[in-house]
């Protein structure tokens, strides 16, 4: 079985962004992310996108 290699995006955003954010990556055809409360900070969220590298 073939494995992919995958490029990391991560950035912040505030909580209250993360509708948008999905609407915008389904938009741009990206189904691969997640998002992570930061003990941090309860206002901000960990936005993680993963983009298949091509050969």
């Amino acid at each position: 079985m073939e494995t992919k290699d995958w490029y990391k995006l991560t950035f912040l955003i505030e909580s209250d962004s993360e509708e948008i954010i999905i609407w915008k990556l389904n938009e741009l055809g990206i189904f691969s992310f997640s998002f992570e409360y930061l003990s941090k900070n309860e206002n901000k969220k960990e936005v993680n996108i993963w983009l298949p590298i091509d050969d």
